[in-house]
């Protein structure tokens, strides 16, 4: 099929978006392409702008996204959805699920607020706003809020995804594979191996939701703590790349614990951090899903290992993550194809 991937941002319309982020970041938009393109189907990954006419793709999937200043495209994304009663909907953004119903608090309200002209000057695409538009934004939203149609999200195996989308018909909510077609990062080459540093690692774009997690966690602790990610706390920011390189060069890499913990919403670091050979510590409702090296671990209990200690737990966690999360993109493939045959 000739099948159409749009959204509300730039890295929901480009194909290979790590190429051009400043960064190199992966996101879950690559393994979904991959996936498609695997199975013999044409995809096109593009924004669309308002007006556009779209009727000559067989499917179209729009990645949804909570109001934001970010969303340059959303214009041509709710114009989509208005033109295509049979769309396809995606969530990608760890955000947007939380925040959704931004759409459905007060649709008039809503849609009053994004056509106003600081949307049209600051953040859209089009730089202008049409009127005949407006009736088909605001059928794109009633469509969002009505939880009725297809709607697909990254997910490791074994979660209760659909705890994410509670006002949702249950019977439309699906997921998608997202490691088996991901890019894997590896740590870069070096001439001599340098022992592992009893070091804690702690990185993080977004810090202000995960502040009280991480004092938490790392309260008392006495290895050195290094973090990464926030330009507020004037953190050094490295590409997703650089920060694999890291992970391989630090004995404890911390995954902040998220309130979707336990729906097995996919996050790259599980599998980075088991592919250097370093420890994963993270909430026990997210490490469930990998196995029992990866519950009921803390920082104090890592502080009190020796050098072979570690390196059993880390080789423990390594083998258990790919018993739990093997790299199986025929599990992907079915996924996708119920999805898409909604």
């Amino acid at each position: 099929m000739h099948i159409l991937i749009t959204g509300f941002t730039r890295a929901a319309c480009t194909k290979d978006f790590h190429k051009s982020s400043s960064i190199g970041l992966c996101t879950a938009h690559y393994s979904l392409v991959k996936c498609l393109e695997d199975m013999g189907h044409t995809v096109d990954q593009r924004p669309v702008t308002a007006g556009e006419d779209v009727s000559r793709y067989d499917k179209v999937i729009v990645f949804l996204m909570h109001i934001s200043p970010f969303n340059t495209y959303m214009y041509g994304a709710l114009w989509t959805i208005s033109q295509r009663s049979d769309v396809l909907l995606a969530i990608e953004d760890w955000q947007s699920p939380k925040n959704i119903n931004s759409w459905s608090r007060n649709v008039d309200g809503t849609l009053a607020s994004i056509t106003k002209d600081y949307y049209i000057d600051n953040v859209v695409y089009e730089k202008k706003l049409d009127p005949d538009w407006i009736p088909a934004f605001k059928d794109a939203m009633e469509t969002i809020v009505s939880g009725q149609r297809p709607i697909t999200l990254p997910a490791h195996l074994g979660g209760d995804f659909k705890m994410l989308f509670p006002e949702w018909n249950v019977d439309q909510i699906h997921s998608w594979y997202a490691p088996a077609f991901t890019l894997h990062r590896k740590a870069g080459v070096t001439l001599f191996d340098e022992p592992k540093q009893r070091v804690f690692n702690f990185a993080g774009l977004i810090q202000s939701e995960t502040e009280k997690w991480f004092n938490r966690v790392t309260e008392g602790v006495t290895w050195e703590i290094k973090q990464y990610g926030s330009k507020k706390k004037q953190q050094k920011r490295l590409s997703e790349q650089e920060m694999v390189s890291t992970f391989n060069d630090h004995w404890g890499i911390l995954m902040a614990g998220y309130w979707h913990a336990g729906s097995g919403w996919w996050r790259a670091r599980p599998q980075q951090t088991a592919d250097v050979g370093s420890i994963l510590i993270c909430e026990d409702k997210e490490g469930a899903l990998f196995g029992e090296p990866y519950v009921g671990l803390t920082c104090k209990i890592l502080e009190d290992m020796d050098e072979g200690q570690l390196e059993k737990l880390a080789k423990d966690q390594h083998d258990s993550y790919y018993d739990h999360q093997p790299m199986d993109k025929y599990i992907t493939i079915k996924q996708v194809e119920n999805y898409i045959n909604e």
